[in-house]
Order: structure tokens, then C-alpha cells, then sequence
């Protein structure tokens, strides 16, 4: 079961300035910016953990910031 931020109100990510969050995805989740995050990810996705409007947000193994 996905667990996180839940929006109400106000602007959604993808509204601002800059922005690459799609605007239909509603959800993120943090993953390592590697190819098996990637690939966790996409399972993830696929067998239903993650509801289909998951942003992906790799962050670096090395420093932990967001990518």
C-alpha cells in the first residue's frame, strides 16, 4: 500500500514554474537515481504497490539529494 503526502488543495506540483512533475500523477515515490531503482520502480508500478500516477523521485546514492 502506497503511504506518503496527501494533496487537498492549493496548486498542484506541476503547476509551477520549472516544473517536470506530470499533472496527472498524483503520487511520488523516492527512489535511487540507478538503473535497479529504475527497474524496482517499474515492478513496483506494474504489480500494483504503486498506483499508475506515481512520480519517480531518484535522489543520489552518494549525497541523498533529489536528482
Amino acid at each position: 500500500m502506497a503511504t506518503g503526502i496527501k494533496w487537498v488543495g492549493g496548486k498542484h506540483l506541476s503547476e509551477y514554474k520549472g516544473s517536470t512533475w506530470k499533472p496527472e500523477n498524483d503520487f511520488a515515490d523516492f527512489k535511487p537515481d540507478t538503473q535497479s531503482g529504475a527497474a524496482t520502480f517499474n515492478r513496483e508500478i506494474k504489480s500494483g504497490k504503486l498506483p499508475a500516477n506515481t512520480e519517480r523521485l531518484p535522489y543520489s546514492t552518494t549525497t541523498g539529494k533529489l536528482k
